[in-house]
């Protein structure tokens, strides 16, 4: 009887939780690193200086990162929207938790995860 009750209980976990909704929160960080150090990241409405780890809605689409530090080319990065990889579990669990993963834009992830940018001197 033991054996059937630890069966059942590892069935609950793996099908009954796991979906996006519950582990994601409706932000994405994203750490950013500039050589040299000290340059304007401006994403989503908001401003930070790098190093530094920038949050951005979750489920709301591709975002461009911009660098900018004086004397050097501005860069642009693209945060790509992707699928987290709960939405393969939640296939995995027969469509368990996939309405509710999309509906609330927690399914969703940006690429790359880390951003490290090298930038370039003007001739300025």
């Amino acid at each position: 009887m033991t054996w059937l009750r630890s069966v059942m209980v590892l069935l609950f976990l793996v099908v009954g939780v796991g979906c996006a909704s519950l582990a994601n929160s409706n932000i994405v960080s994203v750490p950013v690193f500039t050589d040299p150090p000290r340059a304007k990241l401006i994403v989503a409405g908001r401003t930070y200086y790098s190093p530094d780890v920038v949050k951005i809605p979750r489920g709301a689409g591709d975002y461009i990162l911009t660098i900018e530090k004086a004397g050097y080319r501005p860069e642009r990065i693209l945060l790509k929207e992707s699928l987290d990889g709960f939405a393969w579990y939640n296939v995995f669990n027969l469509g368990t938790g996939l309405v509710d993963d999309f509906a609330s834009g927690r399914i969703y992830d940006l690429d790359p995860e880390i951003v490290r940018v090298t930038l370039v001197k003007t001739s300025e």
